[in-house]
Parts: structure tokens; C-alpha cells; sequence
């Protein structure tokens, strides 16, 4: 099956068979159970039409069809408690699934997960995680179940006529070769739906976030006619795996039905000569349907590989990746007590043309810097190297002597409070979005927060005040008022450093004059990092840089 390819995967399904092994022993235990109820409820059943139905022995005959009934009893309840352990142990493991994969999507680094979009990381969890715990399923359940349920009737129908066993096998291995070249086009195929299916997702994302866009453009014919092209692609590839998936299990029937014809003519013809009993004759053929199901279980389960592995190892791949943070941080930042230097640091994206070159900045405890520069000049960039979003190509940047990479990420973050460019607001209430920058924060220190950046009085005249729901991305509210909160947030933290990345760009130049004087004046004796295009009074900064051409200047210094 190909599996030898990635050893990781079989490292992953190792991994959740030796958490889960207690539950998997049990399922696993319970197959030859119900294999064992399975054959004796046909070997009784061989007995009861025999003796009591051919040859009219009718003295035990109750005892015969009660011990039936108490054995199909038995069976259900060994396949109910199987269910039960079998969805339980599932279940669990998706859920642990789920829980790493959004740790590491959380984890990753910011310009990868960024580079991936809505419908592929929406797949991650919506298909390739089913399709992991169904592979598991296969390998440490499915094949176990199938196995041994063959197994016993295959020795049972030996016991019963060797020649009609042979027949029957013979008859299922000339079916396998097009099973397995069926289940290869599954595979390619699960492939293409896997991206049809992302792209189809993708778009209904764009088009609920661009509705603004899609209206005042006309655009709503275009994109349904574009929506429309993706769900016809991702419609005949279902069609296709469907069809294919269909194909392998009649495979089974086929085999069931020619088995069936000619055991007929060979079973007729040896009850005619005595060689072969009435009973012994229908309980074969009674048999040989039952073997269908197991038969037909591994056709499936093929078939199921094929359409899951693509998906798997995708999965796999992703909770593999490196985390960005597993480096050995070993120096705790207590605080920031002297200066952030960055000395001849140089960064390109993609190893393209240089967004920042060589250069050269110290920024001390307590200092107010501005790095002006138009769009694009590579502000942006300064601050995602500040905050180890990114690392310097070239070049060294410190926190207090040490080499910032060297430093606990969590210590040196804990320091920081940062206000986008655009705002990012949680689909929650105004409360819970403020107090992400402090969870713990009180009533006291929300009302001075939002009474800082004038938040105030719009949450007075709001009906739940600051527990109403600001909707997706902040839909629900103005700009000003969603830069506001996002800034709200960083205050709430009371940070020692505070960066500002273009953050009073939704807000008036008036009120970007009384926000910025405010904020001073709170965090007086506080490192406050400014990025923006907008012009500025050099006096109300300690520093100010341009930015141009990936070169740093410095035009002013109060010292």
C-alpha cells in the first residue's frame, strides 16, 4: 500500500495505537467473539435443519431453536459493545487530532500560515482529519475485523466441502487485479477533489469577506459563474470517486453470484449421486453469504485507503513541520531595562531584492521613536523583526545585551503591546476583545482603557454596552471604533514596550493628535515604537526615522 514511502504516517498511527491500546485491544478482542457466535449460529443452524427439519426429529427441538435465539442475542450484544468502543476510541482520537492541529496552526510561523488560505486550512480539519482516523481505523481495526471474520468461515466451508471452498476462492482471486487498478485511479482522483474542494471553499470565504466589493462593483454574476465552475469540477470528480468506489465493492457481488451458479450446478449434482446433504448444501451456501460481507468489508477498506492516504499524509506532513519556538530558549526576560539595538540587520523575502539593508537603530527604555515611510518602504517589516515574527538575514538585534533569539519568546512577548494596521477583532463582545491584551484585567483598568482612547461614550450609547458583540472582523462597528479597541487592548496590558504599526490609520488626523497625546502621557517613562506614513511633529519624539529603499535614517534626535 505504499505506506513504506512515509514513515511518518506509520510513526503517527503507532502513536495513537499505543495511546488508545486498552479500547483497540478490546475491539479487537471482541472480532474473533462474534466470529466464534457467527459459526456457531451456523453450524446450529446446520444441526436444526438436518435433524429436525429434513428428518423430522422433533424431541429437542425447542432447545435448539432457543439456544439459536440466545446465541443471536449474544452476537448483538458483542457487536453493540464493539460499536460503542469503536466510536468512543474514534471519536477521541479526532478530537486529539483537532486539538494538535490548532496547535500547530497557532504555532506556525506567521509568513507560512499566512501563504496558506482559508480552504486548505478549513480542509485540514474538515477532511484530512477524517481521513486519518479512518486510515487508522483500517490498519488497527478494519483489517484486524475483516481478517479474522474470513478466516473461521473460510475453515468452516473447508470443513463442509473442500471442492466448493476451492471453487470460491478461485473465483474472488480472479477479481482482485481490477479492485487494485481501481482503487489507484481513487487514489488521483481524491487528489483533485481535494483541491476542487478547497478552491469551492475558498471563494465562498472571499466572497462573504469582498460582499462590499461584489456589490458596489456588479460583480455577483461573475463570481456565481466562477463558483458555479468550481462545484462543476469538484461535482464530476465525486461523480468519478463515487462511481470508482461503487465499482469495487459489485466486484464482490459479482464473485458472490458467480460462486453461487456454479456451486448450484456442482451442489445439485452431488446431492443427486449422496455425496453431499440437503442441509450440509444450503448452510454452504449460507455460509458463503456470509463470507460475502467480510469479503465485500475489504473491498471497501481498499477502496477507502486509496481515497484517504492523499489526505493523510498532507495531515501529516503539517503536524510534523517544525514549530518556529522549538528552539532551546533558555534566558528568561525578567523586563526590559536598558535598550533594543539593531545593529546592521538586513532582511529579504523569498531571497528576492532586500526589504531592509544593513540597517542600524537603538531604541532605549523609555524613548518614543517614529519610523516614517510610504507604503511599502518596509515599515512593517522593522516591527516583524521586533517581534521575531521573522529573523534578520544578516545582521544581530538585542534586548538588554542579549541576543533576542536566545531569549524565551514568552518572556520577551509578555513585555509587548501591539496595535496592527488593520484592526483584528474576535467575533465576541467588546469586554472579551479587550481583555485578550489581559485576561485577568478588572472593571477598573477596562474603563480606564477605554476611557484613554475615548471609548467610552460610544459604549454608553451602545444597548449592551461592553458586552455587545462586535460580529466578524469587527463587522458590526465602525473603523474608528474597531482601531480604537484594538488599542484599547494594548493599554489594557500595560506593557512596558508599545508598538503602534500604522494603528491610528482608520481615526481622523484630529483625533490621532489627542489619542497619540493621551497615550504619551499614560505611558510616560514607557518605550513606545510609532510606524506610520502620516506627517508628525518631530518634538513629540525622542527619535524619527524614514525609511527608504530598505535604508534607515535618522532625521532627529531630541539628545
Amino acid at each position: 500500500m505504499h505506506l513504506n514511502k512515509n514513515s511518518s504516517i506509520l510513526s503517527e498511527i503507532k502513536y495513537y495505537v499505543k495511546k488508545n491500546r486498552k479500547s483497540i485491544l478490546g475491539i479487537n478482542l471482541l472480532t474473533p467473539l462474534s466470529s466464534l457466535l457467527n459459526i456457531g449460529l451456523l453450524y446450529f443452524l446446520k444441526r436444526v435443519f438436518d435433524d429436525y427439519i429434513i428428518i423430522s426429529k422433533n424431541e429437542q427441538a425447542y432447545q435448539w431453536i432457543f439456544l439459536l435465539l440466545a446465541l443471536f442475542l449474544l452476537l448483538s450484544l458483542v457487536e453493540i459493545l464493539q460499536t460503542y468502543l469503536s466510536v468512543k476510541t474514534f471519536t477521541s482520537i479526532a478530537k486529539n487530532l483537532k486539538m494538535r492541529l490548532y496547535n500547530v496552526i497557532l504555532e506556525s510561523n506567521i509568513i507560512s500560515i499566512s501563504q496558506k488560505n482559508y480552504g486548505e486550512i478549513g480542509s485540514y480539519f474538515r477532511v484530512d482529519i477524517n481521513s486519518f482516523v479512518n486510515l487508522i481505523n483500517i490498519f488497527v481495526c478494519g483489517l484486524f475485523k475483516e481478517i479474522l471474520t474470513i478466516i473461521p468461515i473460510i475453515i468452516f466451508i473447508f470443513y463442509l466441502n473442500p471442492l466448493f471452498a476451492i471453487v470460491c476462492i478461485c473465483v474472488y482471486l480472479l477479481l482482485i487485479f481490477p479492485t487494485i487498478k481501481a482503487g489507484q485511479k481513487i487514489r488521483t482522483i481524491s487528489h483533485d477533489l481535494l483541491r476542487n474542494s478547497e478552491r469551492s471553499e475558498q471563494l465562498l470565504h472571499d466572497s462573504i469577506y469582498g460582499h462590499m466589493i461584489i456589490y458596489v462593483f456588479r460583480l455577483k454574476n461573475y463570481f456565481i459563474n466562477k463558483y458555479n465552475m468550481f462545484n462543476d469540477d469538484l461535482a464530476k470528480n465525486v461523480i468519478k470517486s463515487s462511481l470508482l468506489g461503487k465499482l469495487i465493492q459489485p466486484l464482490n457481488d459479482i464473485s458472490f453470484i458467480l460462486s453461487m451458479l456454479i456451486l448450484s450446478v456442482i451442489g445439485i449434482s452431488q446431492i443427486k449421486t449422496g455425496k453431499m446433504s440437503i442441509g450440509d448444501f444450503v448452510i454452504f451456501l449460507t455460509s458463503l453469504y456470509k463470507l460475502s460481507g467480510p469479503i465485500k468489508g475489504m473491498f471497501g477498506i481498499y477502496a477507502s485507503f486509496q481515497s484517504s492516504i492523499i489526505s493523510s499524509e498532507r495531515l501529516v506532513n503539517l503536524l510534523n513541520e517544525p514549530s518556529p519556538r522549538a528552539k532551546e530558549d533558555t534566558i528568561t526576560l525578567p523586563g526590559f531595562n536598558h535598550s533594543i539595538v539593531l545593529d546592521r540587520v538586513s532582511f529579504s523575502y523569498h531571497s528576492k531584492k532586500r526589504v531592509l539593508n544593513e540597517i542600524t537603530m537603538e531604541i532605549r527604555k523609555g524613548e518614543r521613536i517614529v519610523v516614517l515611510g510610504k507604503t511599502g518602504a518596509g515599515k512593517s517589516t522593522i516591527l516583524s523583526l521586533l517581534l521575531r515574527i521573522i529573523i534578520p538575514d544578516s545582521g544581530t538585534i538585542k534586548i538588554d545585551g542579549q541576543d533576542y533569539q536566545s531569549l524565551d519568546i514568552d518572556s520577551m512577548l509578555n513585555l509587548v503591546g501591539y496595535v496592527s494596521q488593520e484592526p483584528i477583532l474576535f467575533n465576541d463582545s467588546i469586554e472579551h476583545n479587550i481583555k485578550l491584551g489581559k485576561l485577568n484585567a478588572s472593571a477598573l483598568e477596562l474603563a480606564e482603557s477605554c476611557r484613554i482612547v475615548n471609548l467610552e461614550k460610544i459604549i454608553e450609547n451602545l444597548p449592551l454596552g461592553i458586552k455587545t458583540f462586535v460580529g466578524e472582523k469587527g463587522r458590526n462597528i465602525s473603523g474608528g471604533e474597531k482601531q480604537k479597541i484594538t488599542i484599547a487592548r494594548a493599554l489594557v496590558r500595560q506593557p512596558e514596550i508599545i508598538v503602534f504599526d500604522e494603528a491610528t490609520s482608520s481615526i481622523d488626523f484630529e483625533s490621532d493628535e489627542l489619542l497619540r497625546t493621551e497615550i504619551f502621557n499614560v505611558f510616560l517613562g514607557k518605550t513606545i515604537i510609532l510606524i506610520t506614513h502620516r506627517p508628525i511633529r518631530n518634538s513629540d519624539f525622542d527619535k524619527v526615522f524614514t525609511l527608504e529603499n530598505g535604508i534607515l535614517k535618522m532625521i532627529y534626535n531630541r539628545k
